[in-house]
């Protein structure tokens, strides 16, 4: 089974768009003006980071949820144009980095995941892979002409052959975010203090370690589900 998560950001040309927020008329005073119109742009532009008509993939990390000692496999692109060789990859985990342009390195982003999908015969898990991932990833798949090798089943209410651990966890209920998750069952989050928000700030080394942290976390919490909330699988466990 492929566990995986995905990182997105706002596409530039589609950020340039957007109608620039204003202030209600009931505003009169130049300065709070000023702070709302930055404040409203700022949720506009996090919202935007998150919708796939105004955002793109910009990393995929995954690794086979089995097998105890599978790297980590993190597709990333260099959007800032961060020095490649000062990068050190964290142990566990390979990298690929891609440089920015246009959408010929998201379609080999996206390419390389689905056919990882289909090498798992459609076998996926990750956390709100239903409610975000997937669905993200087959509309920027539709945008740049990319064609699934397989296609995922998005149906909920169940443990295969896409588990989403978020549905399961809370029975397809509104529910918490992973790092919160993490935190309630003593889930170590060594990156604690970050969030998906701060992706777009981060530099690549950053990126990639947040990315592969995510994917480890995700593993963590797969490992405490299994048994519980779908029939135990032939893993290896560590404990």
């Amino acid at each position: 089974m492929l566990l995986f998560d995905i990182e997105t950001l706002a596409r530039p040309e589609a950020v340039s768009q957007l109608p620039m927020p204003e202030a209600p008329s009931t505003y009169k005073d130049p300065a709070k003006i000023a702070d709302y119109i930055e404040r409203k742009r700022a949720d506009q532009l996090a919202a935007a980071a998150l919708d796939p008509d105004t955002a793109r993939v910009a990393c995929i990390a995954w690794r086979d949820a089995e097998q105890r000692d599978a790297k980590i496999e993190v597709y990333v692109l260099n959007v800032n144009g961060d020095d490649e060789t000062k990068v050190r990859t964290p142990d566990g985990v390979r990298a690929t980095i891609y440089p920015d342009d246009e959408h010929e390195f998201e379609s080999e982003i996206l390419t390389r995941f689905w056919n990882a999908l289909a090498g798992h015969r459609g076998c996926s898990t990750g956390y709100n892979i239903l409610g975000f991932d997937l669905p993200f990833m087959l509309r920027r798949s539709m945008a740049i002409g990319v064609r699934p090798t397989v296609l995922p089943h998005l149906a909920r209410y169940q443990d295969a052959p896409t588990r989403d651990l978020y549905g399961l966890l809370y029975n397809w209920q509104p529910g918490k975010g992973l790092k919160t998750v993490c935190e309630l069952y003593d889930i170590a989050n060594p990156l604690a203090r970050f969030d998906g928000g701060d992706f777009a700030n981060m530099s690549l080394q950053g990126r990639i370690e947040y990315a592969a942290n995510d994917v480890r976390l995700t593993r963590e919490l797969y490992l405490r589900m299994d048994g519980v909330y779908w029939t135990r699988d032939d893993i290896e466990f560590p404990f």
